[in-house]
């Protein structure tokens, strides 16, 4: 495998009694996935077998980044900050309403010593001012 790192984000809103129809309408935006607290959780293999997990245990409404993944973290989330900063009072009643938000970030790394990236201040401002949390996972 060659040397690379790869990014994928997803602003993601939780909650216990999550009502996935309702974070759409209050958005006005399709989610990527979302389910309720106690939906079944079933998953397709590559070879065609149904696996079924454990019923969800929260609710989550999730809208994933389409960028390529060899697009810059940055890139990842000030592409969905454009989508989101425009609906900065609905987030804030969201958060507000007792939902959790956050911005989770994944970065798959082959064979690169001491990757790092950076977020510039003003993207970190205005996920700040949407209360959303930051969240990276790092993937080796």
């Amino acid at each position: 495998m060659s040397n690379s790192i790869k990014y994928k984000a997803s602003f993601r809103v939780s909650s216990d009694n999550l009502d996935p129809l309702e974070i759409t309408r209050l958005l006005d935006i399709s989610p990527s996935h979302a389910h309720r607290k106690g939906d079944s959780n079933k998953v397709m293999t590559k070879k065609g077998k149904l696996i079924e997990f454990s019923p969800f245990n929260t609710g989550v409404w999730i809208l994933d980044s389409i960028e390529g993944e060899q697009m810059s973290l940055e890139h990842h989330v000030r592409c969905l900050l454009l989508l989101l900063y425009p609906l900065k009072d609905r987030l804030v009643e969201l958060s507000l309403g007792g939902y959790k938000m956050d911005l989770f970030c994944g970065a798959f790394i082959h064979g690169v010593d001491q990757p790092g990236f950076d977020l510039s201040p003003d993207v970190l401002i205005r996920l700040g001012e949407l209360n959303v949390t930051l969240g990276l996972c790092i993937y080796q």
